[in-house]
């Protein structure tokens, strides 16, 4: 501000500074006018000095004849020898004092002082003469008579004088009336620079509205727009020249204004879009990452305690497979905003990615809150989702980690609370886990079990058993599914579901599905050659195996380096794997080798007749869980009466998967399946086991 008063004050003395630069040439002509009055008066007076003393010499040489006339006299008289040497010695002044008075310039006066002159002479050459008689002499032997010398000297120089006199008065009148001049002009001079004075401090004053004032108020705008205040404008209501600045700058204020106000905007959507979930807008990973970071710094301070609830929509992936990504993101924004009307204001939901949420409780009142607002969201979750015409029904598992120690980092709260979550699926899904530091151990050993299985190829700890698929009505062997084991180092042989889950999160599976499928390939070849008959060996393949881009010639590739024909080979994938293959390219590629297809595990997923329609599906595996209810004369008879019904429309083949009694084999028999497997013809066997059962069943060859 005082910047700003400091440059007004500027532009004021600038102005002023102008004007008194104007006034210079008024006082530069006043000047020379008095200098040349001044030299004027200086000659006339140097003049007039000059006068004064010619008059002054005419005078001492009137006195100096009137002295030599006496002294003349006087010794023509008395004789008196003083006299004569006065007169003598008066003779060379009055000589010097005549040529004076013929050096002097003007004419009157050198006219008169030639006829002293001339008197002189004939008076001098008297007086000498006089000073060479005798004394007491007649005058008849002068030949002028000094009387009459006398009359003519004086009336010469009287009107010398007279005339000296004269001029000198002339010439001081004259130097009066130049000084008076002079006097009246350098009046007129000051009255004229006080007038331009009053007039230039008037102007200076009126300048302050009519320039310095719209001056201030640009520099003022200027400098708030500077500081990125563009809602100012400059109020000056003229038509000249600071009018027309003020309109353009208000102009432009308006347009940066304007501008300014997108770019916020912008900026204020390109913030929120960082920090919060494009679908769903929840907070996304780093705003709540952020704000569970903060939440852990103020338990100190509040003396509460904090949670995090992490959650995990329970087979979201095959419903989203299996209805396409659009569905899957309407359901993905509905569990928001469930989520959302879950919790307080002060709680934060955020979605951290895919399928995976997460709740962060602060202020807790009551310990056992993060159980209540848990046992809520599941409970909510439960109702059904209706996303167009179709009800879809959904589970969570919610890890819940709780800390009231303010030095906990935040991504550690984040782990436990996922590492809770994993227990809470492992455990079954739709539930919720508590975190404890045993749980960590877990952790450690399921790390200690993904490095061991990764070895498991290498170390060949793998190992393949069979279980014989037969016709129901006979019991003769067809073929079998190949079904993977690890014989693990301490903990003996394991089953799939011990282990698939961890090479599904890691990507081995891909290559244990590599491996199962060269051993069930090799083994029914063999058993092939050594039967003379064609035995069907089926093999079940992940999705993410299903992905990968080189499955079709690792597949060709096996088929040709065992020599297993290709229709002998049956691939076995559940729904949720199947509709990985949207457009079915992959699996028209695979069917074009001549293997067969069959879709794993019916009824249990989101089966669509759509998919049955478009992939090239061969065979239909029937859950389980429908054949274990048909010795109950339930419903489950009627749903896989409807399968087979259905299969038979689509000229699909039908296995019945699980079958442990008499009573669901002929009920099976009874629907129109023909074939089946389960505990109640055969164990899954190993290869030397399985051999000796195909050869005692009387092997019937496959169709």
């Amino acid at each position: 501000m005082g910047k700003s008063k400091g440059r007004r004050s500027s532009i004021r003395w600038k102005l002023r500074l102008a004007l008194l630069t104007m006034a210079v040439p008024i006082l530069l002509l006043g000047g020379l006018g008095i200098w040349a009055i001044d030299s004027s008066t200086t000659m006339f007076e140097a003049a007039a000095d000059e006068q004064v003393t010619d008059s002054l010499a005419i005078i001492g040489l009137r006195d100096n004849l009137i002295t030599s006339e006496w002294w003349a006299m006087e010794y023509a008289n008395e004789g008196k020898k003083k006299a004569r040497g006065k007169f003598l010695a008066l003779v060379p002044k009055i000589e010097t004092g005549i040529t004076q008075i013929l050096s002097m310039d003007t004419g009157t006066e050198k006219v008169t002082a030639e006829g002293i002159a001339e008197s002189w002479s004939i008076a001098g050459r008297v007086g000498l003469r006089a000073m060479a008689l005798p004394p007491g002499s007649s005058d008849t032997e002068v030949e002028y008579p000094l009387e009459d010398f006398h009359p003519a000297v004086e009336l010469a120089i009287g009107d010398l004088v007279e005339l000296n006199e004269k001029s000198l008065e002339d010439m001081r009148a004259e130097v009066h009336a130049i000084k008076e001049r002079r006097d009246n002009l350098v009046q007129g001079l000051g009255i004229a620079i006080g007038v331009y004075l009053i007039v230039a401090f008037v102007v200076s004053r009126r300048s302050k509205k009519l320039i310095q004032q719209p001056l201030a108020r640009l520099e003022e705008a200027a400098q708030k727009f500077g500081d990125h205040d563009f809602d100012h404008r400059i109020q000056v209501a003229r038509k000249d020249e600071f009018g027309r600045v003020g309109d353009a700058f208000n102009a432009m204020a308006r347009r940066v204004s304007t501008s300014q106000s997108a770019s916020e905007e912008l900026e204020r959507q390109l913030r929120y879009q960082a920090l919060h979930d494009s679908l769903t807008g929840l907070a996304n990973r780093t705003l709540f990452s952020n704000r569970v970071t903060h939440a852990i710094q103020q338990i100190d301070r509040s003396h509460t305690t904090t949670a995090v609830l992490f959650l995990d929509i329970d087979n979201f992936k095959a419903l989203n497979d299996t209805f396409g990504h659009d569905t899957g993101d309407e359901i993905l924004t509905a569990v928001a905003e469930r989520l959302e009307g879950c919790i307080r204001v002060v709680d934060t939901a955020a979605r951290l990615g895919g399928d995976e949420f997460a709740v962060l409780l602060t202020d807790m009142a009551n310990a056992d809150d993060p159980d209540i607002v848990a046992a809520r969201i599941i409970e909510s979750m439960g109702f059904v989702f209706r996303i167009g015409e179709i009800e879809h029904q959904l589970g969570v598992s919610i890890g819940v980690a709780i800390n009231d120690n303010p030095h906990l980092a935040g991504k550690e709260l984040l782990r436990q609370a996922d590492v809770a979550m994993y227990s809470a699926k492992a455990a079954g899904k739709n539930a919720y886990v508590i975190f404890d530091h045993t749980m960590d151990d877990q952790l450690a050993s399921k790390a200690k079990l993904e490095a061991q299985l990764m070895r498991s190829i290498a170390t060949d700890e793998l190992e393949a058993l069979f279980q014989p698929i037969v016709e129901l009505a006979t019991g003769h062997v067809i073929g079998a599914e190949a079904l993977l084991r690890w014989i693990h180092p301490t903990d003996g042989r394991l089953t799939p579901d011990k282990f698939l889950p961890l090479a599904e999160e890691s990507g081995f599976v891909a290559e244990l599905d590599a491996w199962i499928l060269n051993k069930a390939c090799t083994r029914a070849a063999a058993w092939t050659e050594e039967l003379g008959r064609d035995i069907r060996i089926a093999v079940n393949l992940s999705g993410r195996t299903l992905q990968r881009d080189d499955l079709v010639e690792t597949v060709a590739s096996v088929l040709r380096q065992t020599g297993l024909k290709p229709q002998n080979l049956v691939l076995e994938m559940t729904e949720s794997v199947f509709v990985q293959s949207r457009d079915g390219k992959k699996l028209r590629e695979l069917k074009d080798l001549g293997i067969r297809l069959a879709l794993d595990d019916f009824g249990t997923g989101y089966s669509s007749l759509n998919y049955l329609r478009r992939f090239p599906i061969d065979i239909l595996k029937i859950d389980r869980s429908f054949v274990g209810e048909l010795s109950e004369r339930t419903r489950g008879g009627n749903l896989t009466k409807a399968i087979v019904q259905m299969a038979e429309a689509l000229q699909l083949e039908t296995i019945a998967e699980g079958v442990e009694t008499q009573d669901q084999a002929d009920v099976l028999i009874q629907l129109g399946v023909v074939r089946g497997q389960g505990f109640f013809y055969h164990r899954p066997l190993e290869e030397s086991a399985l051999l000796p059962v195909m050869k005692n069943s009387g092997i019937k060859a496959a169709v």
